[in-house]
């Protein structure tokens, strides 16, 4: 049972919330605390990202943040996942939110051939016993080809807190791995520092999982009117001299090339070609093109269901479908009788063919906005079901509540952690 669980700091991984759960909870052994967290007590804690976790965990990370804000503020889904096009970010961002393998397959996340190490800034190190009382694991230092801090410009220091599948299942705090006396380094030119706050910044942006205007197509849209595009040729090689003159590099002209083509979807290589083209941060995060640029880059979805049936463009069908899906979403949330909020329910309700949502990633993602676990779900109807019971000043019994709610008893006890204090002791008392 989680009776304590600490707020969660600005900008720290998951990871680093759940060590510092650990390290002041006062178990025995890692294992105990393991059987509490997480769903398979063997599992290695995913430092960048999410594991499937006990409900008793779940309802602990959730409790002032949705799960969908989890994500995308305290793990590294916004670095590898940001310029993927909408189709393939909004299946890893799925598979996050339900807590499902194979993301990884999906995020744009570099072959390293190095082990990688949790990294800390000495400064911030400094900053934040100062402010907290305790240091804790930043983002913002764990991203790859970033070795400097964005905030302070000195040099990251590496832990001994392995990343990766060699990692030994462990949770290790911040505070434990840094050292006391941080010496740094500060040696970093103009345009370096004002990159790294620039990947920084667009790091940490809010994401808009409905933006389908693919980066590379927006790169080479924001070439147009310079001396690199001269109608619809690129200048390559003016290009890639200029860019490597601007920051001291050697960057070979493919490699820019792959960004613009939407091959290379990596957030520093995009954002070292944003910054050069004189785009802002904020420009990058919120991407839009013209209409007349829109028709000529979009390609429509289509699918062929069997021989001589014709094709349909899925992306009409979802833009029509999506305001359907919405008002069939409301009218499960305002049900007398609690309904959750599945792509099934969805689909009944609509009486829209089965799997047809799984093409339109518009209605799809509009539903996962509403994602809400069974157990949560369970602890809604509990609450409703003893709200119609003390309305109708009927006994509060688990019979009046198994009537109403057709819910197991072992239901209810699994549903527990997610009812308020007062409700969870008046179901106590009553079993």
């Amino acid at each position: 049972m989680i009776s304590y669980f600490p707020q969660i700091y600005p900008d720290e991984l998951l990871y680093s919330q759940l060590a510092r759960y650990y390290y002041k909870s006062g178990y025995m052994a890692y294992i105990f605390a393991a059987e509490d967290l997480f769903e398979s007590r063997w599992v290695r804690p995913d430092i960048e990202f999410v594991n499937s976790y006990t409900q008793n965990a779940y309802g602990a990370i959730t409790k002032n943040l949705p799960l969908y804000d989890v994500i995308i503020k305290h793990t590294m889904f916004p670095y590898y996942g940001r310029f993927l096009d909408k189709e393939r970010r909004n299946k890893a961002f799925s598979a996050l939110v339900n807590m499902q393998g194979g993301y990884r397959n999906l995020l744009a996340i570099p072959k390293m051939n190095k082990e990688r190490y949790l990294r800390y800034c000495p400064l911030c190190v400094n900053e934040d016993r100062q402010k907290y009382g305790e240091t804790y694991w930043h983002r913002i230092h764990q991203m790859i080809g970033v070795d400097v801090c964005p905030i302070h410009f000195c040099a990251l220091l590496s832990s001994d807190v392995l990343i990766g599948s060699k990692a030994p299942p462990r949770l290790v705090t911040a505070e434990e791995a840094a050292s006391e006396n941080c010496g740094y380094t500060v040696n970093y030119n103009d345009t370096e520092k004002r990159l790294y706050q620039y990947i920084s910044a667009v790091f940490k942006s809010d994401i808009d999982l409905e933006n389908d205007v693919q980066i590379g197509d927006y790169l080479s849209y924001r070439l147009q009117n310079t001396k690199y595009m001269t109608g619809k040729m690129r200048n390559m090689k003016a290009l890639t001299n200029d860019y490597n003159e601007f920051y001291g590099t050697e960057t070979e002209l493919w490699r820019i090339e792959k960004v613009l083509t939407n091959d290379d979807f990596k957030l520093k290589n995009i954002c070292m070609l944003a910054m050069f083209l004189n785009i802002t941060a904020e420009e990058l995060c919120n991407t839009s093109l013209p209409e007349s640029v829109w028709k000529r880059n979009r390609k429509v979805e289509y699918i062929h269901d069997k021989p001589g049936v014709k094709t349909k463009n899925w992306a009409e069908i979802d833009d029509k479908t999506l305001p359907a899906v919405r008002k069939g979403i409301k009218e499960l949330l305002n049900n007398d009788h609690p309904k959750r909020v599945t792509v099934y329910a969805i689909e009944q309700m609509l009486n829209l063919p089965s799997k047809q949502i799984e093409h339109l990633p518009k209605c799809k993602n509009e539903i996962l906005k509403h994602y809400e676990s069974q157990e949560k779900f369970w602890a809604r109807k509990v609450s409703w079901a003893v709200e119609k019971i003390t309305e109708e000043e009927q006994s509060l019994n688990w019979k009046h509540i198994r009537d109403l709610t057709n819910m197991r008893k072992e239901n209810l006890v699994s549903c527990m952690p997610y009812l308020n204090s007062e409700l969870r002791e008046k179901i106590e008392s009553m079993l």
